[in-house]
C-alpha cells in the first residue's frame, strides 16, 4: 500500500521529507523545531519518504533530507542542502514576501 503526500493550501508552507533511521535528516529536524516558533506565518510539516514514492518520484528526490517551499499549494523551491543560517534565511524571505 502507498501512502499519496499532497502539498497543503497554506499561505507559506515549509517541508521537511526525511525517513527515521536517517541522522542527519533527525538532525535537520531538530534545527526546524528550533526556528519554528521564530516563523508564525509559515505551516510546517514533516513527512516519511518512504510513504510519498509519487513526490520522490515527480520531483526525483534524490537525497535526504529533503526540503520543500510551497506557496498556496505550488511548490517554489526543493532543495538539500542545509545549515541553521541557510535555513533561518529561507525562512526569513519565506516571511517578507
Amino acid at each position: 500500500m502507498e501512502l499519496t503526500f499532497s502539498i497543503q493550501q497554506d499561505d507559506y508552507a515549509f517541508y521537511i521529507g526525511k525517513v527515521p533511521t536517517c541522522g542527519i535528516c533527525q538532525t535537520a529536524y531538530l534545527m526546524l523545531q528550533k526556528l519554528e516558533p521564530l516563523f508564525p506565518k509559515i505551516t510546517f510539516y514533516e513527512f516519511n519518504l518512504n510513504f510519498a514514492k509519487d513526490l520522490v518520484r515527480n520531483l526525483e528526490i534524490s537525497n535526504m533530507p529533503v526540503f520543500i517551499i510551497s506557496q498556496k499549494g505550488v511548490i517554489k523551491d526543493v532543495f538539500y542542502d542545509f545549515t541553521f543560517t541557510k535555513l533561518a534565511l529561507k525562512l526569513a524571505k519565506m516571511e517578507e514576501e
